[in-house]
């Protein structure tokens, strides 16, 4: 069986995301999608399209079985147009997908409220190649719905170029990825019993062309650096409460001297924090966590930020 999807180019993870709200979304819908990408995009570099489902009903959502093919998740139905409205679709190969993941394990499902984010290489399914401006936009349907009524995404626009300046000047310099660690398992989405300790891991990696300040700056009594701002939010996009915290940390790293760390264009940076020693993730329920930093000492050129990550807190 050959399946077709439509899809896009891009960039990177950290860059500045473009995600608009989509009207088609409606409350009696079971699930909603919002999509976003890095724009302004590098024509000819692989491209992220991030995408977030989350379960509106008061019912699970079952995956359907739909797996990924070449890394591409099959279950949704990919849109990519030029600004004149013509398709620039291309066939996915399904060569060499057999062992790929599955989106979730069989029978597994969305629970209500769940949130799933992950990320598509879009340009594997669209021909992006030419500068210009592109509009995407995704659909799927609940596998359980009898009526396979589609629900579609916001509509995002793109635009693609080979102009590296308007690529210098547009993309924070570096990105931050992160994921959540507790117990001795990492995951994207973590899900914990109350009391659990939750730190995140931060890759720093410098896309530019020259070196970026990598200095941390460990607080004492968090055992945050400092550097970074977090943010840490409940399922209702309220920020967690925090703790009072009245005795430093026992074992405290050691601050770099300003200016002494150097990160080199394309090196990473790894760091770890402990979360839960300053947020109250003990209530049961669905945390999201984000990280960010200026992305220069100018505040005109804003802040990079991290993807945002998901613990579930269970009774």
């Amino acid at each position: 069986m050959r399946l077709i999807g439509l899809f896009l180019i891009g960039g990177i993870v950290g860059s500045a995301f473009a995600a608009q709200s989509s009207a088609n979304n409606q409350a009696e819908q079971p699930f909603s999608i919002t999509i976003g990408s890095a724009n302004p995009a590098k024509a000819g570099s692989p491209l992220y399209l991030k995408i977030r489902l989350t379960n509106t009903s008061s019912h699970d959502i079952s995956e359907g079985g739909a797996f990924y093919a070449q890394g591409l998740d099959v279950s949704y139905q990919y849109d990519c147009r030029t600004a004149e409205g013509k398709s620039v679709s291309k066939e996915v190969s399904m060569v060499g997908s057999a062992g790929d993941r599955r989106a979730l394990k069989p029978g597994e499902s969305h629970k209500p409220g769940e949130s799933h984010e992950e990320l598509a290489p879009v340009s594997r399914a669209c021909d992006l190649s030419q500068p210009g401006q592109y509009e995407i936009q995704l659909s799927r349907s609940d596998p359980g719905d009898a009526e396979k009524r589609m629900v579609k995404s916001n509509t995002i626009t793109v635009t693609v170029t080979n102009d590296d300046s308007v690529m210098e000047n547009a993309a924070p310099p570096f990105t931050l990825l992160i994921d959540a660690y507790a117990l001795g398992t990492a995951a994207d989405h973590l899900v914990v019993k109350p009391g659990t300790e939750v730190g995140i891991h931060i890759t720093k990696t410098n896309t530019s062309k020259h070196e970026e300040d990598c200095t941390a700056i460990h607080n004492s009594i968090t055992g945050l650096d400092d550097k970074y701002q977090y943010d840490v939010r409940d399922s209702s996009g309220n920020p967690a409460g925090k703790y009072t915290i009245d005795r430093a940390e026992p074992f405290m790293m050691i601050n770099d001297s300003p200016g002494s760390c150097k990160l080199a264009p394309a090196m990473n940076q790894a760091s770890i924090a402990t979360i839960t020693r300053l947020y109250d993730l003990s209530r049961p329920g669905e945390y999201t966590i984000q990280v960010s930093q200026p992305a220069s000492d100018n505040p005109a050129d804003g802040m990079a930020k991290s993807n945002i990550i998901t613990v579930t807190v269970t009774p």
